[in-house]
């Protein structure tokens, strides 16, 4: 019997659709008896070639968010209001969803997100099953944040699902707190290491650094993140950069992320203070502000040591790349990076605190090729066992059929 699953995305770019994506690419691999289909953020029944042959069908629809937003910020609180009226608040979107469902047949709806609740509402509406996938540290004092108190958003989410995904336990935590980690299924996400290595990845990863001005031998170190928020941490980065400098000048960084057009790099938006950081710094030289790259396989091709500062962040698929190509990683020990990286082994995990903590450790990995290259290959080794793409999607698989039958993988749709 075909399952049809409907993935509900928030975004084209972010970790969690990356792993959507993959999911459903792995699902076309093994050709199993779920299809896959998707929709995501735009304009309603646009096809976004990046969705190309990777679900079935799939469609843009104005899917509306309900997590708090920083109304303190005009720039934020424009795009809210203009998310909003896409929506029709609320109507078009629940409209539009239930569209979809009735024309291709879905019998589950998988929401990628927990900043997305309309696949809860048609999943109801419909009488389907509905799994909502909780990626995010959420709650007061998470990474988002929503109107309602973190026990009833807790017994919300657990009430609306047959089945609720975690991503790590960090971001479990919120559910065991508040009452509901019966509700939870931890579920690690997975990597395809197969597009991210071979000759023509290695050819792609020079090519970046030549365009970056980073001489042949000198070490490149990066962060992942772009300038739209900021818990990625851009400013500790460029003051750990600054630091590193002073002790090896043969070092070079790169920021890789999105880049706000012009007319929001005003003084006082994050990424005009980013950017002015840099020039005070001393780092206009040797600090690469890339904006939105699609090939990241160049790009952790290109890097030596991969450094990691978000300390709220569910579970990182950036931190799993990088160390599944066996790039070196430093990261803040605290959030999900605890449970991917394991201090001395597979990289380098450094309290919270000030950047001389991060200049240190990735001072070392500079000093010492081989430590760099012992730590490489343990995670490289780590990621195609635990965080493995065929480890996820089977674990997910199972999650779609037992939320849509009530049983195991084997009396549901066929492996």
């Amino acid at each position: 019997m075909t399952l049809r699953v409907l993935h509900v995305l928030n975004d084209l770019r972010g970790g969690a659709t990356m792993s959507a994506v993959a999911l459903m690419k792995e699902g076309l691999r093994q050709g199993s008896d779920i299809e896959h289909y998707a929709v995501d953020p735009g304009r309603e029944g646009a096809r976004d070639p990046r969705l190309e042959g990777v679900a079935k069908d799939w469609s843009g629809v104005p899917i509306r968010t309900w997590h708090r937003q920083s109304w303190t910020s005009p720039i934020v609180f424009r795009r809210l209001i203009r998310a909003q009226i896409s929506a029709g608040f609320g109507v078009r979107s629940r409209n539009s969803l239930m569209s979809v469902v009735k024309t291709w047949g879905i019998g589950l709806i998988h929401t990628n997100t927990a900043i997305v609740a309309d696949g809860a509402r048609v999943a109801l509406e419909r009488g389907i099953p509905h799994v909502w996938h909780v990626r995010e540290r959420i709650g007061a004092g998470g990474f988002k944040e929503f109107p309602i108190g973190d026990r009833k958003l807790a017994r919300f989410i657990a009430n609306s699902s047959a089945r609720v995904p975690v991503i790590s336990t960090f971001v479990q935590e919120f559910f065991t707190r508040n009452g509901q980690e019966q509700a939870t299924q931890l579920v690690y996400d997975g990597v395809d290491l197969s597009g991210l290595q071979g000759e023509g990845v290695k050819a792609g990863g020079r090519a970046l650094r030549e365009q970056w001005g980073v001489p042949e031998g000198a070490v490149l170190v990066g962060m992942v993140g772009g300038l739209k928020t900021r818990v990625k941490r851009h400013d500790l980065f460029l003051e750990m950069a600054r630091e590193v400098l002073d002790h090896q000048a043969d070092t070079y960084f790169v920021i890789v992320g999105e880049l706000p057009p012009e007319s929001e790099r005003g003084p006082n938006t994050l990424v005009g203070r980013v950017l002015s950081q840099a020039d005070e710094l001393g780092l206009s030289e040797r600090v690469v502000f890339s904006g939105h790259i699609g090939d990241m396989a160049a790009v952790w091709a290109a890097m030596d040591i991969y450094v990691h500062l978000c300390d709220v962040e569910g579970f990182s698929r950036a931190i799993l790349e990088a160390m599944g190509t066996s790039t070196s990683v430093v990261a803040v020990a605290a959030g999900g990076n605890t449970e991917a990286v394991i201090d001395q082994e597979n990289g380098l995990l450094v309290p919270r605190g000030g950047a001389s903590g991060y200049a240190s450790a990735v001072r070392g990995l500079v000093d010492d090729p081989e430590l760099r290259d012992r730590l490489g290959q343990a995670a490289s080794r780590g990621v195609q066992g635990r965080f493995s793409i065929e480890a996820h999607y089977n674990t997910m698989k199972r999650v779609f059929v037992e939320a849509a039958f009530g049983t195991d993988a084997g009396a549901g749709a066929s492996a």
